[in-house]
């Protein structure tokens, strides 16, 4: 719950989250962490959130319930060279149902000095059908293929239990 006034608009909210599959991921894979060569934290501690509540601006109000959610945090001295986070849990399926599908995953480059970055590196989670899948090792990060532009963004994983994956996002 909420409030925010100004002299023009005043700002009101009440939402309330329930973790409906309890599932989170750290996208820095470990060898980093503990090596101290990547400073940022980046991690996704709620997965699949199910939000409901209103957000009431002036006299307009929105209302949801049950509406996909996650929670995310970034955090350190200073942003990379350059990221994208992606994430999505509101899939559903060819009859419109809600599917079991939860996809997040993060391409990025470190500064290297004043004027260079490293190599891409990308990280992933994915949860289908009760089982989750995570690329979060160095060699992982450095050998998944990931492009992205204004356009969409597009990535190509192998990974030992999942085998391959390729997933446009646009």
């Amino acid at each position: 719950v909420g409030d925010i006034h100004t002299q023009q608009h005043h700002l009101h909210w009440d939402v309330k989250m329930v973790n409906s599959k309890h599932l989170s991921f750290n996208f820095v894979p470990p060898f980093l962490r503990k090596s101290s060569l990547v400073k940022n934290y980046v991690t996704t501690p709620d997965e699949d959130l199910r939000c409901s509540g209103f957000v009431e601006l002036d006299a307009q109000r929105l209302d949801w319930e049950q509406a996909p959610g996650m929670r995310g945090h970034l955090a350190g001295p200073k942003n990379g060279h350059s990221w994208v986070w992606g994430h999505c849990n509101s899939f559903v399926d060819e009859q419109g149902n809600p599917s079991d599908l939860v996809v997040d995953a993060l391409s990025a480059r470190a500064r290297l000095g004043k004027n260079q970055a490293s190599p891409t590196l990308t990280t992933c989670f994915f949860h289908y059908r009760k089982q989750s899948y995570t690329l979060c090792s160095l060699w992982g990060a450095l050998t998944t293929a990931s492009q992205h532009s204004d356009a969409g963004w597009q990535f190509f994983v192998r990974c030992g239990r999942c085998q391959s994956v390729s997933l446009t996002v646009q």
